[in-house]
């Protein structure tokens, strides 16, 4: 078994950002999480007001407000590929493009080989790169 190299400070843990997010949900919708992995697993189920909170929390700086941070067919397939294939997609733009592949087009098979090679979402989970970093501190 690995041994552990480093573990952080109760203060440190309660000045993270992760903590602080964890305590803004929890108070939000009369939740109890006080570890990552439960919080993952809610954001996974609930992401429309996961997205919500993340957008208020960042502080997120917008020529408008956010109609819709993630619809039902973005919603559906990033919870689809999160949990069986640990992939988590933004909800822009690779979660549209997978949602027309695997819930609009119902051509494939389950014995057909899908590639799917898309770029262009991966800035957009790096929008804010130094708040979601400081989130797993």
């Amino acid at each position: 078994m690995a041994r552990l190299l480093w573990e952080p400070s109760e203060e440190r843990i309660k000045n993270s950002n992760m903590y602080r997010f964890m305590n803004i949900i929890n108070e939000k919708y009369n939740k109890d999480f006080t570890e990552y992995a439960p919080l993952w697993e809610w954001s996974t189920e609930n992401i429309p007001d996961f997205w919500a909170s993340m957008w208020e929390f960042a502080q997120v700086k917008a020529s408008r407000k956010y109609d819709e941070v993630v619809g039902d067919l973005e919603g559906e397939v990033i919870r689809l590929v999160a949990k069986r294939e640990g992939i988590i997609l933004d909800p822009v733009y690779s979660g549209r493009a997978m949602g027309d592949l695997l819930i609009r087009n119902r051509e494939f098979s389950s014995n057909d080989t899908i590639l799917f090679r898309h770029t262009a979402g991966t800035p957009a989970l790096f929008e804010f790169a130094k708040e979601l970093t400081a989130l797993a501190v």
